[in-house]
């Protein structure tokens, strides 16, 4: 994100843990001002989530509210249509074996359409943080709450996003 943002102070962004989201992993409010070129935004995330999540879980969560905030401030800097041409909405992708074959496709969930240039990114994340992360267990944390996914990336999801289920792959939090 360092390199997304050119490690600039023009950027502030906070995250905070918020009780109350309920089903929501964590949402985003951001703001620019052209008079100071500055863009802050305020990342909330579900307190319980952070009790019950892996490590894994936690940053991608992160990760995926800072891509919305990127986002957001490419909008507010760019303005709707140069915005849209530079980050077309993407409605439907792929998952591909290793021998190129299709075994899954996916559509963008509202407001997800432009996320989908950060899945592959979202997954190297996870994979170099912890390289013993199951390959599938970081496409589905990844692809959640971005795409569709199939009954066994959301189980996948699932076991990362509450510890106490026991079938995690990831690194549970002390």
């Amino acid at each position: 994100m360092k390199n997304i943002f050119s490690n600039s102070k023009d950027y502030n962004i906070t995250f905070k843990a918020k009780s109350g989201l309920g089903d929501v992993d964590g949402t985003t409010f951001s703001s620019y001002s052209s008079e100071f070129g500055t863009f802050k935004a305020v990342i909330n995330l579900n307190d319980n989530v952070l009790k019950n999540a892996t490590k894994e879980y936690i940053l991608v969560t992160m990760y995926h509210e800072a891509v919305h905030a990127y986002l957001d401030y490419e909008k507010f800097r760019l303005g709707t249509e140069t915005f849209q041409t530079q980050y077309p909405s993407v409605i439907v992708g792929y998952d591909y074996a290793a021998d190129g074959t299709m075994v899954n496709r996916y559509t963008f969930i509202e407001g997800h359409q432009q996320v989908g240039g950060f899945l592959t990114t979202l997954q190297n994340i996870l994979t170099t943080y912890n390289s013993s992360l199951p390959i599938e267990t970081a496409k589905a944390m990844a692809k959640a709450g971005i795409t569709t996914m199939t009954s066994t990336e959301n189980q996948l999801n699932r076991n990362e996003r509450d510890t106490t289920l026991g079938k995690h792959k990831g690194t549970k939090c002390p």
